[in-house]
């Protein structure tokens, strides 16, 4: 029996090792390690039970209790360690040490997943020895939001999981592919890259597409050209749920009326070269004016007079000047822009703006554009963008075309507003022309009808309940910026945030104020190319004269001690 009990303490230690071992390793094979620390512990108590004379006697030396001090400290040090890491495991925090940040989410990415409004089932679908990269991306998902569970399916190993996401046409999904389920509305994205999961957890989230008409028929940009047009445009907007349309004014225009498309959350007007017939511009001021949305982009005159169109601009309180703002200060020189072209890092405290503190924009020949003095009652108009101090609104265009760019007296100096916001007050009906629209029906109802004698205030009153009419728009929004170039393909694909600003401003007019941030940027490529020659020169200084030097200096060191 005194043998039997010999063993227990190493065959407690052992199961106990095991245990350990097999949570470390196998952490899914919770039942086997959880079975082995119960029957290593179990063991090495009983075994500790059997020794209980040898342990007393043991406490009386002066080295036990040395010993058991010792012991006692390291229980403690061990107590804090594993406190600090539970700690930490539960408020963690991330130092991003990389130059370009690539291991930090945009203010897009953290915004969207701060806000999430329902929990969401991101599945990997590979297999999980080539899952790293989606992995390590969502994990700072996961680090942002509660809300996001993420699982890894290899299709070939479990094929009933992936059945419910497979299409009627695939025979498999193709490996690589993120599914991103809400329960009700199911996303995928086939690129693990932080832009393409947002974008696919902003379709997921919004209920429907809201539909942005680009006007054309007066030289406007086109949203399908690819070299100097909008192409890129309509790509980053159509990844962020939004459905781009066309809209030709004058081919809806009805008993008089143009009439604007009812689905459209927005009107896009950029960088028309013709004017706006008096019909046109009507249709935009009663559009603002009813709470609808408008976004003008217009070029400087010298690219095509509009008239019209600067009027009724002038009318909602907003000056577009016949200019092109000059920027002498030579920062935009720094990254190859003439004074033509300012270059912008000065931005207001608006919605729009209020996350680009220091972030560049460019304005190849913009005009300036700012509030009036005075808007009329119920607009509200805030500059966006401003141009620095050493800069001037030139409106001499001959001498521009000849290259003559230097301020003459009475050109308006900077700092010169290049974009504004602007909200118009929607005007809600009287309480009294309700009651008299309601007379009005109920004198056009037949005598026969029950309700024919009802009274017109009642008529008039708000119906309650389910019956209750959705609330309209309160305001009618518009941003206007002096140049539409700044958005073109040449610039939204540059490494400037030009792009980040248009996007911004669309978020603002259709209300999507949420998605307002500054978007992820491409990891820099920060490889060193060499030349066959410096490659030797490097292999030979790693190679040889290093390791000389250090043989060298030992050398001395060690003679010197001899000495």
């Amino acid at each position: 029996m005194n043998r039997v009990m010999t063993y227990l303490g190493p065959l407690g230690l052992g199961a106990l090792l095991a245990g350990v071992l097999l949570r470390m390793l196998a952490p899914d094979q919770e039942n086997f390690w959880t079975a082995s620390l119960l029957v290593g512990l179990s063991l090495t108590i009983v075994y500790l039970g059997t020794k209980w004379k040898e342990l007393a006697n043991l406490t009386r030396q002066r080295g036990a209790r040395y010993g058991a001090n010792l012991g006692i400290l390291i229980a403690l040090v061990a107590g804090i360690i594993i406190a600090i890491n539970y700690l930490a495991n539960r408020h963690s925090k991330r130092l991003d040490l990389t130059a370009t940040q690539q291991y930090t989410l945009s203010d897009q990415a953290v915004s969207v997943l701060s806000n999430l409004d329902r929990d969401l089932h991101i599945t990997v679908f590979n297999r999980k020895d080539q899952a790293q990269v989606a992995l390590d991306l969502l994990d700072q998902f996961r680090y942002q939001s509660n809300r996001i569970t993420v699982e890894v399916v290899d299709q070939e190993a479990e094929p009933a999981k992936a059945a419910r996401y497979r299409t009627s046409t695939e025979a498999n999904i193709p490996f690589g592919t993120i599914v991103i389920d809400s329960g009700e509305k199911v996303e995928r994205v086939s690129v693990a890259a932080e832009q393409d999961v947002i974008n696919g957890i902003i379709r997921v989230i919004k209920e429907g597409k809201k539909k942005i008409y680009f006007i054309e028929g007066h030289g406007e940009k086109s949203v399908d050209e690819t070299a100097t047009g909008l192409s890129i445009v309509k790509t980053k907007l159509e990844e962020s749920n939004y459905e781009i349309g066309e809209f030709l004014p004058l081919q809806s225009m009805q008993e008089g009326r143009i009439l604007v498309p009812p689905d459209a959350a927005a009107l896009a007007i950029v960088g028309p070269q013709r004017d706006y017939l008096p019909a046109e511009t009507e249709m935009l001021r009663e559009h603002l004016e009813g709470g609808g949305k408008v976004l003008f982009l217009l070029d400087p005159e010298n690219q095509g007079a509009k008239p019209n169109l600067v009027a009724m601009l002038n009318d909602i309180g907003v000056r577009a000047g016949n200019d092109v703002v000059i920027d002498a200060s030579g920062v935009g020189q720094l990254f190859g822009f003439g004074p033509e072209v300012p270059l912008v890092a000065s931005y207001s405290t608006h919605t729009i703006t209020q996350k680009f503190a220091n972030v560049p924009t460019v304005y190849p020949f913009v005009r300036s554009v700012q509030g009036a003095d005075a808007p009329p009652e119920g607009v509200s108009v805030t500059t966006l963008v401003s141009s620095s101090d050493n800069s001037w609104a030139e409106d001499d265009f001959d001498a521009l075309s000849q290259g003559q760019v230097s301020p003459d007296e009475g050109e308006r100096t900077g700092p010169l507003s290049l974009a504004v916001a602007v909200t118009v007050a929607v005007e809600q009906p009287a309480s009294e022309d309700l009651a008299e629209k309601a007379a009005g029906d109920e004198g056009t109802e037949s005598p026969d009808s029950p309700d024919s004698s009802g009274d017109a205030s009642e008529a008039a009153a708000e119906p309650e309940g389910e019956n209750a009419p959705e609330e309209g728009p309160r305001e009618g929004r518009a941003v206007v910026i002096g140049d539409s170039d700044f958005i073109s393909n040449a610039l939204a694909g540059a490494p400037v945030a030009n792009l980040d600003l248009f996007l911004n401003m669309v978020s603002w007019i259709t209300e999507d104020e949420d998605l307002i941030s500054i978007r992820p940027r491409e990891p820099q490529d920060r490889r060193i190319f060499m030349n066959q020659q410096q490659q030797k020169n490097v292999a030979y200084l790693s190679l040889l004269f290093i390791p000389v030097a250090v043989l060298i200096t030992g050398t001395i060191v060690w003679w010197g001690r001899r000495q």
